[in-house]
C-alpha cells in the first residue's frame, strides 16, 4: 500500500506547509512511515473490507493472505504523527530520530501481530 494523492494533501496541511516545494519529501516520509508501521505490525494494510476465512482459525487461509490489517483512522493517525516526526527530525543522525514517538506505537500496538516464529 501506498499514499495517494489526497492522503499527501492531508499530511501536508497537518504538517502545515502551503507550499508544493516539499510534496515530494512529504510523500517519501509519508509512505517510509506507513511501511515502518506495517512492518511494526508484521502485516500488510490494506482499505477493503477484510474478506472472512472459512472457519476462524483457517491456518490455510492465513497461509495464503498473511496479515492483512485494514487500515483504519487510527492508523492513518500514526502515519501522520510519524511522518511530522520524521519531517520535524529528518537533520538528526541520533538521538531521538532513531526512536519513534511513543504515541505512535500505542497507537497501532493494538494492530500488531505477535507470530509464534
Amino acid at each position: 500500500m501506498t499514499l495517494d494523492d489526497s492522503q499527501i494533501q492531508k499530511l501536508m496541511l497537518y504538517l502545515r506547509i502551503d507550499n508544493q516545494l516539499e510534496n515530494g519529501l512529504v510523500e517519501d516520509l509519508g509512505n517510509a512511515a506507513l511501511s515502518w508501521c506495517e512492518r511494526y505490525c508484521d502485516g500488510t494494510f490494506q482499505t477493503d473490507p477484510l474478506p472472512a476465512p472459512e472457519t476462524p482459525l483457517d491456518s490455510e487461509y492465513l497461509h495464503q493472505t498473511g496479515h492483512l490489517i485494514l487500515f483504519t483512522p487510527e492508523i492513518w493517525q500514526a502515519v501522520m504523527i510519524l511522518t511530522a516526526y520524521w519531517y520535524a527530525n529528518r537533520e538528526a543522525a541520533f538521538g531521538p530520530a532513531y526512536q519513534q514517538p511513543f504515541t505512535v506505537t500505542a497507537i497501532i500496538d493494538r494492530y500488531r501481530i505477535f507470530s509464534d516464529s
